[in-house]
């Protein structure tokens, strides 16, 4: 175990992973409630395109690191997962999360698998 340990330590590649994944660990896991049933990639892109709005969980956390010029692992909540570069940086951001991520070819598969996990929701309206 111990040299497992100092290799994944002398990895910069896997530290980072590592890293990546403790820090965006939720700190109240009770506030992640995932979703019952899937969504299919088809109605999320309807619902985008129709003009309704991801947002941020509240209690999820964001980041991501470059893996080379095109793809990036975003982590969310504890997981990694691989996209391309502009999706992570923009899901790790600020920006409203709209039709305009889909853009991006991966987005209905990554806001799909985000939005089951329960790391990102729909916009109530009735909250704004």
């Amino acid at each position: 175990m111990r040299a497992l340990i100092l290799e994944t330590l002398d990895d910069p590649t896997q530290l980072a992973q590592w890293f990546g994944r403790v820090m965006t660990q939720p700190k109240y896991v009770d506030q992640l409630v995932p979703n019952e049933t899937p969504t299919e990639e088809t109605e999320l892109v309807a619902a985008l395109q129709a003009g309704e709005t991801l947002e941020r969980s509240l209690g999820s956390r964001f980041a991501w690191r470059a893996l080379d010029d095109q793809r990036a692992t975003l982590f969310v909540d504890g997981d990694g997962l691989d996209c391309p570069t502009g999706l992570a940086r923009e899901l790790a951001g600020t920006a409203t999360l709209d039709a305009h991520l889909l853009e991006h070819a991966e987005a209905p598969r990554v806001l799909v698998h985000l939005l089951d996990a329960g790391s990102l929701d729909w916009t109530d309206p009735d909250e704004e």
